[in-house]
């Protein structure tokens, strides 16, 4: 499965993603019903962990710039 997640910079994705040890909450692991290194559902092995990780957008704010920060 795929999830975009948008968020600030700072943010631990592969924290998000684990839980951490219990230390992350929300996570995803925590909200698919699995635990930290995998959980028993029903005999299925349920597990959340990053494979690959892309950065797809970079935005910047700036305040009091007018728009036109950068521009001679």
């Amino acid at each position: 499965a795929v999830v975009e997640i948008k968020c600030e910079g700072g943010l631990y994705i592969k924290e998000l993603v684990s839980g951490d040890g219990g230390r992350t909450k929300p996570s995803l692991s925590e909200l698919l019903g699995a635990e930290v290194g995998g959980a028993e559902e029903g005999g299925v092995e349920v597990k959340a962990e990053v494979k690959e990780l892309d950065v797809l957008e970079v935005g910047i704010e700036l305040n009091g710039c007018g728009g036109d920060w950068g521009r001679d």
